[in-house]
């Protein structure tokens, strides 16, 4: 059974970043660049984990989040967010998101969250 991640993301450079360490760890990976396309693209039982960045254009991760809780998704949702503010935190939590990568982040914390949630 192949195990595929959603990256939502917007920056070209991060998108790459993330599909080479998903790649890296077995997985294949599918690049939604905004929420808007996220939504489209999601069908249950067809990911593992989604990355979902906070600040896009169109649609936020923080709604992008609400709307798959909202349709069911229940697979984890780990928010990609420069900022490690509480209040942030909080809001990813409230918005239905896991977990939280920062960046700039590097393989060993990557790798963390792939241990935390899939392995």
């Amino acid at each position: 059974m192949t195990r595929r991640i959603l990256i939502v993301e917007d920056n070209p450079v991060n998108q790459k970043v993330l599909h080479y360490l998903i790649t890296g760890q077995g997985f294949q990976a599918e690049i939604a660049a905004n929420g808007a396309k996220a939504l489209d693209a999601f069908k249950p039982n067809e990911y593992v984990l989604i990355f979902m960045d906070l600040r896009m254009p169109l649609m936020d991760g923080f709604e992008t989040a609400r709307e798959l809780r909202k349709s069911g998704c229940k697979i984890p949702i780990i928010a990609i967010t420069a900022s490690e503010q509480e209040e942030d935190k909080l809001k990813c939590v409230d918005a239905g998101m896991d977990g939280f990568l920062t960046k700039p982040f590097n393989k060993l914390d990557f790798d963390e969250v792939i241990k935390q949630w899939l392995i």
